[in-house]
């Protein structure tokens, strides 16, 4: 749960810079209270009734506040846990399909995907240990080089990887690859997911705290 701890620790300092704020604009006004107190002889009396006042609102901002990112936290957990668990249900149902004409195809549209963002003249494709889809290696080619208009090369590498089904593609020499693997789609999936749920905290945070 990295990710979402960031994301708390984030909101967290929100929180603290916005009761920063609360405090130093009471205070300015204390500033008036108590020059005005002084005038009439009730400077200690006036200057402790201030800061009661301004421990006051700070205490009930602190409040309010961490009752909200306590609620925040617990709708982030359970939501990255549906996530998690809808994103593994799906690799597990594919990773049934793995002898299908329909994961085939689908193996050929993440090739072509991962060959196209690369971008070389060859490539290279890692398939999952004890998968052997036919892929139509001139048809990923031509695509790949209708998209990125270089002409490249297709082939299979004798290597294998771990994973639950999907294809990384690597350049022939190795030093660029695309994991278009289940497991590497998946992450890439979350890492969006997070963005985007740090997105909306944030936008009702700068609104409601």
């Amino acid at each position: 749960m990295s990710g979402v701890q960031s994301i708390i620790e984030m909101i967290e300092a929100r929180v603290t810079e916005k009761v920063d704020t609360i405090v130093r604009d009471a205070r300015k006004l204390s500033e008036t209270k108590l020059l005005d107190a002084k005038k009439k002889g009730k400077a200690k009396r006036a200057a402790m009734m201030v800061e009661a006042e301004i421990q006051s609102r700070a205490d009930t901002v602190k409040r309010d506040a961490n009752a909200r990112l306590a609620a925040r936290h617990r709708i982030l957990e359970a939501k990255e846990a549906l996530m998690i668990e809808v994103l593994e249900l799906a690799i597990e149902s594919l990773k049934k399909k793995h002898k299908t004409k329909g994961y085939a195809d689908m193996m050929v549209n993440l090739a072509i995907e991962g060959g196209s963002a690369l971008a070389v003249e060859e490539v290279e494709l890692i398939l999952p240990r004890g998968q052997s889809p036919r892929l139509d290696l001139t048809k990923i080619s031509q695509e790949i080089t209708k998209l990125t208009r270089i002409k490249t090369g297709v082939s299979l590498s004798k290597e294998q990887i771990s994973s639950a089904g999907g294809v990384r593609v690597k350049s022939k020499d190795g030093t660029k690859w695309v994991d278009n693997t289940f497991e590497g789609r998946r992450d890439r999936m979350m890492s969006e997911m997070r963005k985007m749920i740090s997105t909306i905290l944030f936008e009702n945070i700068s609104t409601s705290i």
